[in-house]
């Protein structure tokens, strides 16, 4: 993912941690071909991007599913 030319992301992405370095991805539920392109630490899961359980590893709560928190461990609470 790219940013463009007035560093705004390009449409349909975010600029986050991915999972540590500031980048444009896409986020849960996201249509997505491979894990590099979501997110944080959620994978692409049978061409979207997945959200956390409980207890998975996260680098912010937008990664964790249902609302949950990224704890400072960086697992989903």
């Amino acid at each position: 993912m790219s940013r463009d030319v007035g560093g705004a992301c390009c449409a349909g992405t975010s600029y986050r941690a991915s999972p540590t370095t500031l980048l444009c991805c896409l986020e849960s539920a996201a249509t997505c071909t491979n894990s590099n392109q979501c997110c944080g630490q959620m994978a692409c899961t049978s061409g979207r991007c997945a959200c956390r359980a409980v207890s998975s590893t996260c680098a912010a709560n937008a990664d964790c599913c249902c609302g949950r928190s990224c704890g400072t461990a960086g697992t989903c609470l």
